[in-house]
């Protein structure tokens, strides 16, 4: 994920809108430090998970929960690259949606 908000930062520092870099408006800067600090609360709910695993402790909820924020996460962090017309595929490599629809 934090790839693909990275190439989203990137995208957003080349692309000129009204004569302004996208990345400077301010709302696209919120939307886009929302998903970090999104992704950090997951990675920290994992690890929390993991040490209180090696502790022998029941983490049946704190894995449950990270599995559905991240999950919920996963499809919000795409659909907010996607949305500048580029998909990824498995492995991270970019697609131009013209090259995806000629494929099929």
């Amino acid at each position: 994920m934090d790839n693909c908000i990275d190439k989203t930062i990137e995208y957003c520092v080349d692309r000129k809108a009204f004569g302004k870099r996208i990345i400077d408006n301010q709302a696209i800067q919120f939307r886009l430090s929302e998903l970090k600090t999104e992704v950090e609360a997951v990675r920290s709910l994992v690890y929390r998970a993991c040490q209180n695993y090696v502790s022998g402790e029941d983490v049946t909820l704190l894995a449950s929960m990270a599995k559905l924020k991240s999950s919920r996460l996963v499809r919000e962090v795409a659909d907010t690259w996607c949305s500048s017309t580029v998909e990824w595929d498995l492995p991270g490599k970019i697609k131009h949606q013209s090259s995806i629809e000629m494929e099929e």
